[in-house]
């Protein structure tokens, strides 16, 4: 007797549900890694400014000369983590730990948690070094 293929009634409205799952933790994390690459950009722009404008104003050469204490303040505030940036690195660490247990702790292969997230499994395999996220706990038969 032939049995129903994968693809038949519930197991196609269950493979749409899976894809759209993935396409919007794919969106989400596109969204978080830009939100964090803008605000970090546009940080450094603002600090970057104000370190000329405080020189022009403190220097009574003609050239302009940058004071060596304003390079050193931004290097030192680069260790304090913004609520903004807590909160994308909660986003981030969610996202990855949700894609790895709708893909059963798999990170490589079409139905990985990398594919799931549109990202290459080298980079998500860092990103779990990085969050200290224990991969193996989301395998199926692991209890």
């Amino acid at each position: 007797m032939a049995q129903p293929g994968p693809r038949s009634g519930a197991g196609r409205e269950s493979a749409l549900q899976a894809q759209q799952a993935v396409s919007k933790l794919q969106a989400e994390l596109t969204h978080v890694a830009r939100v964090t690459t803008m605000g970090e950009l546009a940080a450094s722009i603002a600090h970057e400014q104000n370190v000329v404008e405080h020189s022009a104003i403190l220097c009574d050469d003609p050239l302009l000369k940058i004071p060596p204490e304003l390079m050193v303040e931004r290097m030192a505030g680069a260790n304090h983590a913004s609520r903004l940036e807590m909160t994308l690195h909660n986003s981030e660490q969610q996202l990855i730990e949700k894609a790895l247990q709708e893909a059963a702790g798999r990170v490589s292969g079409p139905s990985g948690a990398a594919a799931r997230l549109g990202v290459p499994a080298s980079t998500l395999e860092s990103k779990i070094k990085r969050f200290k996220i224990d991969k193996f706990r989301y395998r199926v038969g692991n209890d």
